[in-house]
């Protein structure tokens, strides 16, 4: 509900200004706010599931079966939404490896103790209990862990009645939860419309489509997290050129990322689908093609998004979301009349680059810069190298597809498509932007850990 986000806002905002009474404060409400949030699910569970029950048909499975897992899924949120408090604190300290390492070793433990519960018969209780123990070790472990590397961090059960505090954490949340509902329903709607107009199987070649789509952009994605706390703690002093200089050079490497990424799953799409479904799957495809390129635009808004949050300004991000989201509709339902299930996924496409374009231009306003220049600053290696990427490799497949059999062709493609665009960026840019870069894999690399549980 966007709270956990204004924690991870608050911490480096309030740590660089010493303010460690109010902070206390802002994580004392968290605390209470997730512990309520807790009993309410519990309470819920328990009232709701016996109507769940008689309105939906589970077919052969126990009534007894299905209320203990209703009750078994409100356990486990309720748990890991607990978890969530000590890993915004981490990732509030910019401590991102801690978290990663607290997420996999915990996940150890879940894996070996449900091993453990199953293997002596516990079956559906031990898996919920290992589940619960993972997610307590998160809580208690990161809780540690915060208060071991800033001493100064505290929790007040008292203050956290102030009305300003809640007003600081709803005041934020409400606008972050604004983009989070917006984004299931961008994911959903067009399965919708495909499924509405074409039936079942339409609208699961649009989510496999969908799918291999936003498995793409695992790596870019996984340079986000660490820019909320980054900007939050130069916007609590004061440093705007610092803000705008990590929204230019950050947005750059993630262009330098996903562009590629993008444009390579667009060209092979086809070949992916026929090397791994076989024939059949040209509607999945397309899909694939189209999301990819729209996707490129849309990742491009992800540190400006990011940086709304740390500082205080996610009402852009609202805003672009909702756009998208109605363009979504729009285009889609236009295009799909006159080009029939292709029209959906490629108006899915031109909403996002336009709701990406008009986030560029309002978020280009408020950082005082000229959405021009950042344009071309941000795109111009980028694209440079990725066209010199396509050109090679397209010439590249007439000759190989006569040598090599059909199977290995996707690789080797890839690779002379991957080579090209390294040699080409490394090439043009500087070499203090090449150590940056490398550098940023390796921040990457700790963020990915942490998975999406």
């Amino acid at each position: 509900m966007g709270i956990s986000v204004g924690l991870l806002r608050a911490v480096p905002e309030h740590v660089a200004s010493e303010d460690y009474f109010h902070l206390a404060s802002i994580t004392g409400a968290v605390i209470i706010f997730y512990a309520a949030f807790s009993l309410v699910t519990l309470l819920a569970a328990f009232i709701f599931a016996p109507l769940i029950l008689d309105i939906i048909n589970f077919g052969d499975v126990q009534r007894d079966v299905v209320w203990k897992m209703i009750i078994a899924a409100a356990v486990i949120l309720s748990i890991s939404s607990m978890a969530n408090i000590s890993r915004a604190m981490l990732q509030g300290l910019n401590r991102f490896d801690m978290a990663a390492l607290l997420s996999v070793s915990t996940f150890i433990v879940f894996a070996l103790s449900s091993v453990a519960s199953l293997f002596l018969g516990y079956g559906l209780f031990g898996l919920v209990g290992s589940m619960v123990i993972m997610f307590a070790l998160q809580f208690i472990g990161g809780a540690i862990l915060a208060r071991k590397i800033c001493p100064s961090l505290s929790v007040s059960i008292r203050g956290a009645f102030s009305r300003s505090v809640w007003s600081y954490l709803f005041r934020f949340g409400s606008r972050i939860q604004v983009s989070y509902l917006t984004d299931i329903f961008k994911t959903q709607v067009p399965k919708l419309m495909a499924g509405a107009f074409f039936g079942p199987a339409a609208a699961g070649m649009y989510d496999l489509g969908n799918r291999i789509a936003n498995a793409g952009w695992t790596l870019p994605a996984a340079l986000l997290p660490a820019v909320v706390p980054t900007a939050s703690e130069a916007h609590s002093r004061g440093d705007a050129r610092q803000i705008r200089n990590l929204y230019v050079k950050g947005t750059r490497w993630l262009v330098t990322l996903a562009l590629p990424l993008g444009a390579a799953l667009a060209l092979f799409s086809y070949r992916i689908f026929d090397l791994w479904l076989g024939p059949g799957y040209e509607s999945a495809a397309f899909v694939l093609l189209c999301l990819s390129l729209g996707n490129v635009l849309h990742l491009t808004t992800g540190v400006g998004t990011s940086i709304g949050r740390g500082i205080a300004l996610p009402g852009f991000e609202a805003r672009y979301q909702v756009l998208t989201l109605f363009l979504y509709i729009v285009l889609g339902y236009s295009l799909m009349h006159s080009l029939g299930f292709e029209g959906i996924p490629l108006g899915v496409a031109c909403a996002s680059a336009t709701g990406a374009l008009y986030f560029l231009w309002l978020f280009a306003k408020a950082m005082d810069i000229s959405l021009r220049s950042f344009m071309i600053s941000v795109y111009k290696t980028p694209l440079a190298a990725v066209s010199a990427s396509l050109i090679t490799t397209v010439l590249a497949m007439p000759v190989l597809g006569t040598r090599i059999a059909n199977v290995y062709l996707l690789a080797v493609m890839t690779l002379i498509f991957s080579l090209t665009y390294l040699l080409t960026t490394f090439a043009v840019i500087s070499r203090s932007e090449r150590q940056s870069f490398f550098r940023l894999i390796s921040s990457a690399r700790a963020v990915m850990r942490l998975g999406e549980e």
